[in-house]
């Protein structure tokens, strides 16, 4: 059964398990599906909601909606679209996928077995209840028109038949709704209601909003290793120190990853690459002309992460914190 209630935490946590099972595809059997269960209790309703209330919020904290946001937004929108008609593409009733989870995956004939056993989504209450649906498009447009009016989040809830979830107290869109319920009480004086919503006020501003720790904290990092791989170049002893240090801190993080945890999917690249950086700085500390090569690797590395990681934050900036799932895996990798 479909949410009756949402919030923003809420709406991104049914995103990233969606996107998660979308990036994990490649895991899976060639033609095989992923059964509805799979999405933890949520259904396509609840990803359509989820991307619609992403979208509102987005609109919601842009100051401005200049014609470059607008192109941004409606290309989220599309985007959108399309991450809602994948679901039908890649997930099958629970009855069905039970049949295909019988069938040899790894035969010739495994397509046209499951060919056999999957309905026409097409006729599915579900599709028929999402192709009923506005799109994302004109979600999109109803939230710009309706931008800046008072009742803004009762109208977007209205629109989506759904109520705000009120269970997370601070969440992001909850707080906003509170904040315009209680912003008539505290125009003049300061009453009871007032003062508790003030307090709620930088208690959330303290939960909002990153300290320069947090928003600068990965970029210093990478600048200091960086800086040191440099002095590395001309200094002997202090690349052998740090060829030391990462060897010491390499070899039983990948030993233990193995272990516990098989590199899967994304992560496959990331361990290549350390494993690569393992090998190349064991023979650096031995032959000076290859430890030379590993420094300029591992400054290159620093670089690229860096040149990610600033991506990414500009990307979050402009588009109110919420990037598609597909862009991020592209600029990770």
């Amino acid at each position: 059964m479909s949410l009756t209630k949402l919030n923003y935490s809420k709406a991104d946590k049914v995103i990233d398990i969606y996107a998660s099972l979308l990036e994990s595809l490649p895991n899976l059997p060639l033609y095989d599906k992923y059964g509805y269960a799979d999405m933890k209790g949520y259904d396509i309703i609840d990803i359509l909601n989820s991307l619609r209330l992403i979208t509102a919020y987005r609109v919601y904290i842009t100051n401005t909606i200049d014609d470059k946001t607008l192109t941004e937004f409606k290309k989220y929108a599309s985007e959108d679209g399309g991450a809602v008609f994948n679901y039908f593409n890649h997930f099958v009733p629970d009855n069905e996928k039970a049949e295909m989870d019988k069938l040899d995956k790894h035969s010739p004939d495994f397509l046209i077995n499951s060919i056999r056993i999957i309905s026409d989504f097409q006729e599915s209450d579900l599709y028929k209840v999402v192709m009923k649906n506005e799109t994302s498009t004109s979600f999109l447009d109803f939230c710009i028109g309706i931008k800046g009016d008072s009742k803004y989040w009762d109208k977007v809830f209205k629109r989506l038949s759904l109520d705000c979830e009120t269970e997370a107290e601070y969440d992001k869109i909850y707080y906003e709704i509170k904040k315009e319920q209680n912003k008539g009480q505290t125009k003049n004086s300061p009453t009871i209601d007032g003062v508790v919503d003030t307090d709620k006020k930088e208690k959330t501003k303290e939960i909002s909003t990153p300290s320069f720790y947090d928003k600068y904290s990965t970029v210093i990092f990478h600048l200091l290793i960086i800086c040191i791989l440099i002095w590395c170049i001309f200094n002997i002893l202090a690349r052998n120190i740090f060829f030391s240090l990462v060897i010491l801190l390499y070899i039983p993080l990948i030993y233990n990853f193995l272990k516990k945890n098989p590199p899967k999917n994304n992560a496959k690249f990331n361990f290549i690459i350390n494993v690569f950086t393992l090998i190349l700085v064991t023979i650096g500390f031995f032959n000076p002309i290859i430890g030379f090569y590993a420094i300029f690797f591992c400054i290159l590395s620093q670089g690229i992460d860096l040149c990610k990681h600033l991506i990414i934050t500009y990307l979050r900036a402009r588009s109110g914190g919420h990037v598609p799932k597909i862009i991020l895996w592209f600029i990770k990798h």
